[in-house]
């Protein structure tokens, strides 16, 4: 049984680049699909751990306190983690 479909990943695991996204977060403005990619802190990874620990910290890092969660400069936070299938 292979992890990956073939349509998505060929090869092996060995040959596949974890630094391709690991540690990166990509940031789009729903409102102009202005897009930006950043690479995040070694000690955040480290601190929060997996895909629930640096959501929680994007979160915090980026909302204002106190707003409102139907605003729309609300930010939504989308991550997964290394045991996400």
């Amino acid at each position: 049984m292979k992890a990956y479909p073939d349509a998505i990943f060929s090869g092996s695991f060995e040959e596949f680049d974890m630094d391709i996204a690991y540690g990166k977060a990509l940031f789009v403005d729903l409102g102009t699909g202005a897009q930006r990619s950043e690479v995040l802190d070694e000690s955040i990874l480290r601190k929060y751990i997996g895909g629930s620990g640096i959501a929680t910290w994007l979160l915090i890092s980026m909302a204002p306190p106190g707003i409102d969660a139907f605003d729309p400069g609300n930010p939504l936070v989308f991550a997964v983690g290394p045991l996400c299938g």
